[in-house]
């Protein structure tokens, strides 16, 4: 096995903002597509470029590039302590919210299936210090049993009051300020 090649990142950043293709980029710092898709992703985790400065390049004509569509374009902070959240038709269909952005929730627990829209509420608990407001948000993707039979799910986000994304915003705060 090869020991992994080293790239400077700062050279590959100059030749992203100086509009290189991606065959440029594969070809100048000998990656393969999947290798170059790996350095975009750590180039954007390490904030070295924003998901943004990958989509605004323009491919190169080779159908062998690097695939930015699966790259996040808001960053989620991951939940430590228990927050609550039901489903309003079906208040026993209760889980916890496992990650956050103000555009999605990522939440174990609750029954759903993918493309599924439900409204959910988040209700306040004694550990935080969050009024209850309820959201509308699209299933993206399931996954069931996660080794403890439990359901892990993935939201967007498709409709808030002003009042539930100000409380939404004080999550997405409060989570970042504990990491």
């Amino acid at each position: 096995m090869e020991p992994k090649r080293k790239i400077k990142a700062k050279e590959i950043v100059n030749d992203i903002r100086q509009g290189m293709s991606d065959s440029q980029l594969m070809e100048k710092h000998s990656l393969s597509s999947k290798g170059l898709q790996s350095v975009f992703g750590k180039l954007v985790e390490a904030q070295a470029i924003t998901p943004q400065d990958l989509f605004n390049r323009t491919p190169g004509v080779s159908d062998d590039t690097a695939d930015v569509t699966s790259l996040r374009l808001v960053p989620r902070d991951f939940v430590e302590v228990p927050l609550p959240i039901c489903d309003a038709d079906d208040p026993k269909n209760i889980g916890t919210i496992t990650n956050v952005t103000e555009k999605g929730l990522g939440i174990r627990g609750i029954r759903v299936e993918t493309g599924e829209t439900k409204t959910l509420v988040f209700f306040s608990d004694r550990l935080f210090p969050v009024g209850p407001f309820a959201l509308q948000a699209q299933c993206r993707w399931v996954k069931n049993g996660n080794g403890a039979g439990q359901i892990d799910s993935g939201f967007e986000i498709t409709g808030i009051s002003e009042t539930g994304s100000q409380q939404l915003k004080k999550i997405v705060e409060w989570v970042a300020l504990r990491d």
